[in-house]
Order: structure tokens, then sequence, then C-alpha cells
């Protein structure tokens, strides 16, 4: 008998100091998931087939990557808890975060990486690996938008949120897993 490949995917969601495809990266989160499985439950924070990192800002200048005032501003903005995350939370080089990234990708045997929008996290990510002179992860011709999927729905708004609930704004791994389950949807 045949062994079944479960397929999995990576989504994929960045937390920046920018808007741009150079943006300087603060957080990292990630969720391995079956496009075509059971629908994701509800996140709690450390769920299974998750990634998070923090990112020291710094390492992210001396690669290369930029700071935008304007998203500074953003972030001085948000919820207390979203602030302090930023601040307190522990933090690893780009490079480190980067190489954990590939070794969560491979022990998740992924075959295709999604995002929230075509030209922001993965290209991002992409730029990263390229500045470091490293591999990409992933294959060009494997990344996915939700964006693009999600505007050929004709679902309801109400359908919608509540799709993509998550208990935190702003979180990366929250978001993964709300847009994972969209797809999923």
């Amino acid at each position: 008998m045949a062994e079944v490949v479960v397929e999995k995917h990576l989504m994929l969601d960045l937390e920046t100091f920018g808007q741009g495809a150079r943006s300087a990266i603060i957080e990292v989160g990630a969720v391995a998931f079956n496009p075509y499985g059971d629908l994701l439950g509800d996140y709690t924070d450390g769920a299974k087939d998750t990634f998070y990192r923090g990112v020291d800002v710094d390492s992210c200048l001396k690669l290369g990557l930029e700071v935008d005032m304007s998203t500074i501003l953003f972030w001085l903005q948000q919820d207390e808890q979203s602030r302090m995350r930023l601040v307190g939370a522990p933090k690893s080089t780009i490079g480190v975060v980067a190489e954990a990234l590939r070794k969560f990708c491979q022990d998740h045997t992924i075959t295709k990486v999604w995002s929230h929008g075509a030209g922001f996290d993965c290209t991002i990510m992409e730029e990263v690996y390229r500045l470091m002179r490293k591999e990409t992860p992933w294959g060009f011709r494997d990344v996915r938008d939700t964006r693009t999927l999600f505007s050929l729905t004709d679902l309801k708004k109400e359908t919608w949120e509540w799709v993509l609930r998550r208990p935190v704004a702003h979180h990366p791994v929250a978001d993964a897993w709300a847009q994972a389950r969209a797809v999923q949807y």
C-alpha cells in the first residue's frame, strides 16, 4: 500500500518597521498547515506547528534593511500588550531567525508558502536570504497570496470576520493562524 503524503504549506507573517521590500523585521511568525485538511481551531499561544521569533532590529539594519518612521509611529499607537511584546520579547539576530525558519520549513516538509499579499512577507524574507547570500527555503513558483484567493470568493463580511478572528491584533503567529484557517475555509 502506498504511503499517503500530507501536503504541508506555510503561512508566513512578519511584523516590521516599514512597508517596503527592505523593511526591518521585528517579529516572524508562521504556521505549517494542510490547506486541504480539517479547519484549524481557535488559535492559542504556543499552538502546535507554529513558529515565532522576535528579531533584533539592529541586526536587520546591519544587513541593509530599513526603518520607516511612519511605521514606528503606527506601533506607538497600538495597545500596550503589542508595544511591550516588541520591546520585551526575547530577540535573536535576523541571521539566526532566518536559519531557524529554514529548519522549520525543512522539518515540516513545506511545499508551498503563503502570505497576506504578494509583495510583502515572502518578498522581505526572500530579500533577507539574498542579502545573507543564502538560498530561500522555498522556490519562487511555490509562493501563494491570500489576498488574491480571498478576492475570488463571494463570502459575506460576517463569514470572513468569523474565519479571520484572532485573539490579538498584529501578532505574527495569530495573524498567520487566521490566514491559514481562511485558506482552508
